[in-house]
């Protein structure tokens, strides 16, 4: 079963609080002495064998673990858990740009599709190259074991994700819109009328409606496109070890990440 898409809301503080609760309350480390310890404390009472109780104290283990991860190692479990969001994220990307690029080039060839096509695949080049300069800018201005950093990274590839995303659906629809002979239909329309005519009308405002879409889904993709822009131009902007403190740069993060969630939304 494939996984389900990573949202920009998993990378909230929020989210990061949560998974850090879970993996310090709920993880291996914590419950298996614990479950351990209980369970020979049950058994010590239940036949009265007192030295069994000693034993019972590896349940301090668990409790130990669990503070630890929740005090004094939060921030290495937070960035543990952007790293595996990161990770499932760049699986993700990988699996929609396998096909995409021969997609495009395929739908180039659809008569009434070509520029469409064209740009999408202009689109394609440009966001990759618009998210590996936010990417490297990153690694320069911030520490990549900050939280700051795979937060906004985070926002970044799900930003491009969904330009993917997008362009993958821009192929879809218009490989069924080339289904759809215009130029024939038009000139059946000319022959026929009634019921028939109706019919071939019908089948022209679909592909109509169908082109209309994909003209919405690269307008996205502009959107998205200049977002990463005005991402890059403030991140180019902090200086060395800045730690988003600057009202701007902080700002930017929030701008991108509001503008990942309005695109999950699409």
């Amino acid at each position: 079963m494939a996984k389900a898409a990573i949202t920009i809301k998993e990378y909230s503080q929020a989210a990061i609080n949560k998974a850090v609760r879970e993996i310090g309350l709920y993880g291996l480390g914590t419950l298996l002495p614990i479950v351990a310890g209980v369970s020979v404390a049950w058994i010590a009472w239940l036949f009265n064998l007192a030295f069994l109780f000693w034993f019972a104290s590896v349940a301090v283990i668990g409790i130990i673990f669990a503070c630890v991860n929740l005090f004094i190692r939060k921030h290495t479990v937070a960035n543990k858990y952007i790293r595996k969001l990161q990770q499932e994220m760049l699986r993700q990307q990988k699996q929609v740009k396998k096909d995409l690029a021969k997609g495009l080039k395929e739908c180039s060839e659809i008569s009434g599709c070509e520029e469409l096509a064209d740009q999408g695949a202009r689109q394609f080049k440009s966001m990759e190259e618009k998210y590996d300069n936010v990417h490297e800018l990153l690694q320069q201005k911030l520490d990549s074991g900050e939280l700051t950093f795979g937060r906004f990274l985070g926002a970044a590839e799900k930003v491009y994700l969904n330009t993917l995303n997008n362009l993958s659906q821009v192929v879809a629809t218009l490989k069924s819109a080339g289904t759809i002979n215009v130029e024939h239909i038009k000139g059946q329309l000319d022959r026929t009328n009634g019921k028939e005519a109706n019919t071939l009308k019908e089948r022209l405002q679909l592909h109509d409606d169908q082109l209309a879409s994909v003209r919405d889904l690269l307008a996205q993709n502009e959107e998205s496109m200049t977002q990463m822009e005005v991402t890059s131009m403030s991140v180019a902007k902090m200086s060395t070890g800045h730690r988003f403190t600057d009202v701007d740069h902080d700002r930017a993060m929030q701008e991108l990440t509001e503008w990942a969630e309005r695109a999950d939304s699409y």
